[in-house]
């Protein structure tokens, strides 16, 4: 979602648009990147009541996204 939207801004930069972009995530199933969900677990906090490094990991991946898609819109 965030390439297309990224494209999207590169595509129409020239004139006035509009972009709604809802992430999928962090909703189940939790399917988020193996390197990601590792840094998490390894956390002192991982494994704790309301700590979970798969939802972490989901939501960095959303942060990213949405990072590059500001570095875009600049």
């Amino acid at each position: 979602f965030n390439m297309e939207a990224e494209a999207f801004i590169r595509r129409h930069r020239d004139v006035p648009f509009f972009l709604y972009l809802s992430h999928q995530a962090p909703h189940t199933p939790l399917q988020a990147k193996a390197g990601l969900v590792a840094a998490f677990a390894a956390k002192p906090e991982a494994g704790k009541t309301r700590n979970n490094p798969a939802l972490a990991a989901m939501l960095a991946d959303i942060d990213d996204g949405v990072g590059r898609i500001l570095n875009t819109l600049r």
